[in-house]
């Protein structure tokens, strides 16, 4: 299997553990943040031990608690796929970040904290929460502003929104802290890029010159281009990228303390970092590389709305099993997987998944069988083939014993439940899954003594939409600073008379026109009061 990178580019997607099995059968592979920082791997995350009734395996979950980060990049998504409205994707934003009940800064906060098991100062955390405070003041005036309809006062509000962003840019690009910022400085740029685009798009109605308009234009294009470099630049010199056999060289790096989780039990040096480096990527993937990814969407003069968009990075859950050898993982699929082969019997023994023509992993159409060539049985109960083209895989659990892998438990995105292996094993279930995405890869590392599989590592990525959740269709609507009726919004965002009929019913039950009233109301007081407190 070949090597390849374990890191980001910006606007590329995610690249790989790697590693290769000695004749010795010790870990091998490459990638590590500097420093020996202690991680636990369920730190920032949904993970906890469930305790099961008698005679039921326990279950160990795991499932990223960034809500925040999938809503916002569902809404960035959505909004760059839609005909644009005045202060609608910066609005949406606002609405996500600051809620009116949870502290999601905070949240950000402390997520990357636990990841990195390091703290921002109290002086600099006082400074980043004064800065937020004066962004929410200015962009809440300007997206009340922008509902009215003085082109003046809409203009004002904006450069004046604008000169606050740019002179609060520093604060979130601080060195000393540059790796624990970097979460916090990708919703800085998701604002202030949606700032910039809303200019460029609708400058030329508030009354701004071909020139006036022009400098905006480059602005938005360069500040993107300056946002994009430095997320790269940062995350690569937080990641340092290893060659294979690093652990058996002089090179080799600290190896962190990890807190495994419970079902993995001990673990080699290679393994640790594996699960450490893991972690790290798969945070930061969701937390500020996809985001990265989309800010060149931005620039309307380079992609004219509406822009449809589909996220190709890959993520990973943890080593389910023990592999005492690395032999790597191969490139993400650029397609999703059409159909996945399960080979079980008393053990998990084999996978194969297959895609569209050259689609899959390493460009393949279907992959190697992966794990045992010959044992096991592809027949249910045991084992199965299962079309997920339609009905993709969206959670993973794998009952594990003794470090071994012994029964995968499928369920798909209908609700549907496949079960494969020895289900009768007593064990620990490990399950995983993350909000918006599906199964986009199984991988097996090889096999264990007793021939069954020793390690699964599944990958999932993001489900390709063909139109706007109901969910981003909520915030938008609840948060747009100008709509006059439910349905004049729905003939914009919906094209489908009967797709208008369904959001209409799903608006209605929820509630979203007195949830708008309130939230417009809201607005409007915040904005008055900061009016009072500068006449003051």
């Amino acid at each position: 299997m070949r090597w390849s990178s374990f890191g980001h580019r910006a606007g590329r997607r995610v690249g790989r553990h790697v590693g290769r099995r000695s004749p010795r059968r010790k870990w091998r592979r490459r990638g590590r943040l500097h420093g020996a920082l202690p991680l636990d791997t369920r730190g920032g995350s949904a993970g906890a031990w469930i305790a099961n009734a008698p005679g039921v395996p326990q279950t160990w979950s795991h499932a990223m608690s960034n809500t925040w980060s999938y809503d916002a990049e569902q809404a960035v998504a959505g909004v760059l796929g839609l005909v644009p409205g005045v202060g609608s994707l910066l609005s949406a934003l606002t609405y996500i970040l600051w809620p009116s009940t949870d502290n999601v800064w905070d949240d950000i906060k402390a997520q990357v904290e636990a990841l990195v098991a390091q703290d921002l100062s109290d002086y600099e955390t006082g400074q980043i929460n004064d800065t937020l405070t004066g962004l929410k003041g200015v962009i809440t005036e300007y997206t009340t502003t922008a509902g009215g309809d003085d082109p003046s006062a809409i203009s004002a509000t904006w450069i004046s929104a604008n000169t606050q962003f740019i002179a609060s840019a520093p604060k979130f690009q601080d060195a000393t802290y540059a790796v624990l910022l970097l979460p916090q400085f990708a919703q800085f740029a998701n604002l202030h890029l949606s700032l910039l685009r809303d200019g460029v798009l609708f400058g030329s109605t508030w009354g701004w010159t071909a020139d006036y308009l022009q400098q905006q234009q480059q602005l938005l294009t360069q500040t993107l281009k300056d946002y994009v470099s430095y997320v790269d630049t940062t995350y690569q010199n937080s990641f340092t990228p290893l060659v294979p056999g690093i652990l058996d060289s002089p090179l080799k790096p600290p190896i962190p303390p990890v807190t495994a989780p419970p079902y993995l039990g001990s673990m080699n040096a290679g393994q640790a970092l594996f699960l450490w480096t893991n972690t790290y990527v798969r945070q930061m993937t969701r937390m500020v590389l996809d985001f990265a990814t989309l800010w060149p969407y931005f620039d309307p003069s380079a992609y004219p709305p509406p822009v449809s968009i589909q996220l190709k990075s890959e993520i990973y859950s943890d080593p389910i099993g023990t592999a005492e050898g690395w032999n790597g993982l191969p490139s993400a699929p650029t397609q999703p997987m059409s159909q996945l082969t399960v080979w079980g019997a008393s053990n998990i023994f084999a996978v194969q998944a297959t895609y569209p023509q050259g689609a899959g992993p390493n460009g393949a159409t279907t992959t190697p069988r992966l794990g045992n060539p010959t044992a096991g049985s592809s027949t249910p109960p045991l084992g199965g083939t299962f079309d997920v083209a339609g009905n993709p895989i969206t959670t993973v659990s794998v009952l594990v014993s003794g470090g071994e892998p012994f029964a995968c438990f499928f369920t798909f995105q209908d609700g549907s439940q496949a079960i494969t292996g020895d289900t009768v094993a007593q064990g620990m279930k490990a399950t995983y899954a993350y909000d918006g995405q599906i199964v986009s890869s199984v991988f097996i590392n090889g096999v264990t003594p007793d021939t069954g599989a020793d390690c699964i590592i599944v990958g999932f990525q993001y489900a390709a939409a063909s139109t706007v959740s109901m969910s981003v269709l909520r915030t938008l609507y609840v948060s747009a600073p100008k709509v006059s009726s439910l349905p004049e919004f729905l003939e914009v965002v919906q094209p489908d008379a009967a797709g208008r009929k369904d959001v209409a019913a799903l608006a209605e039950a929820q509630g979203w026109e007195a949830e708008r009233a309130a939230y417009q109301a809201g607005r409007k007081a915040r904005t008055q009061g900061q009016g009072a407190a500068l006449a003051s």
